[in-house]
């Protein structure tokens, strides 16, 4: 993991810790999801209560319950359950508003952090994990472009090749220079074929996924 995202976890970790909170964050999604498995860790960690629907989607938490939503979730109850919930209560990951997503702000905090000007940056995908992002690099300073699955390929390579950070949020192949140097987030669960590249400043989905969860537990205490 690159030391400066260790240390934007870190940080925000410890004044999360410090912070603390009185309320529960009830993880909704499938028994074995990574990604909830994960936040549960981290959060045990910081010593901030969780707690899992039962058998019966009944919870018992201390305080008041403030909710996140693996949204690949494979089961239709949970999943109806966590959108009725989410419409009414804390939706503190944007699941069911047009905010900033916790992975979208973790994308923002790296290309920041990475950059100490303003730069090009060209996002691919529309999808949850990069709700929002394209408002706040663009309310940052930043030139934004994005590019998609019927975007085309020839626009697709020129807005990659001429970018200074690449956000890969989708099946789509970016196209990134093979000279100038670029930042490129992969916020994917895939192995990209340009880690390797020289001129590439490469963050692997694991490590937005940390951040992203040091994002979404600050959010939490925030409550």
């Amino acid at each position: 993991m690159h030391n400066l995202i260790k240390s934007l976890i870190s940080n925000m970790d410890t004044t999360t810790a410090v912070r603390g909170s009185r309320n529960t964050l009830v993880l909704l999604g499938d028994i074995d999801s990574m990604y909830l498995r994960g936040i549960e860790r981290r959060a045990a960690k910081l010593g901030l209560r969780t707690a899992r629907p039962d058998d019966h989607y009944a919870v018992k938490c201390v305080g008041e319950p403030v909710y996140v939503y693996d949204d690949e979730c494979k089961t239709q109850t949970m999943h109806d359950l966590a959108i009725c919930v989410l419409s009414t209560g804390h939706d503190i990951d944007c699941i069911t508003t047009p905010g900033l997503s916790c992975c979208a702000e973790a994308c923002e905090k790296i290309v920041n952090s990475y950059r100490s000007g303003s730069g090009i940056c060209t996002i691919s995908g529309r999808g949850h994990s990069v709700q929002g992002l394209a408002k706040a690099l663009a309310s940052d300073g930043h030139s934004v472009a994005n590019v998609h699955t019927m975007s085309n390929l020839t626009d697709i390579s020129y807005l990659c090749n001429g970018a200074d950070v690449l956000v890969s949020s989708s099946p789509i192949m970016i196209a990134p220079s093979l000279t100038k140097k670029q930042l490129l987030l992969d916020v994917r669960c895939e192995t990209s074929p340009f880690s390797t590249m020289e001129n590439i400043t490469y963050i692997s989905s694991k490590e937005v996924g940390a951040l992203n969860i040091s994002v979404l537990l600050r959010r939490f205490v925030e409550v």
